[in-house]
């Protein structure tokens, strides 16, 4: 009866070990994908910026080929020939 609870108690062991090292192989992993996020984060928070930017810039160049504030009420309609579809 010992020796079957000591191999019992030795195959309870040896799973807990593997257990572990699995463990620590999910916590590094976690890790490594945590750092990969925060990466990414950083780079759609500098895309954001590159967006912003150039809606700026083609807010003022709307404004330049118009000649009016695309902020006075300008709206899309404005901007084509009536009955085309070219700008004007």
């Amino acid at each position: 009866m010992a020796e079957r609870t000591d191999r019992e108690f030795g195959i309870v062991e040896s799973d807990l070990t593997a257990v572990r090292l699995q463990v620590g192989n999910l916590d590094q992993q976690v890790g490594n994908l945590d750092a990969k996020v925060s990466s990414l984060t950083e780079e759609v928070r500098g895309l954001a910026g590159e967006v912003d930017r150039n809606q700026a810039q083609v807010g003022e160049l709307l404004t330049r080929l118009v000649g009016r504030n695309t902020d006075a009420g300008l709206t899309p309609s404005l901007w084509l020939w009536p009955g085309t579809h070219r700008l004007v």
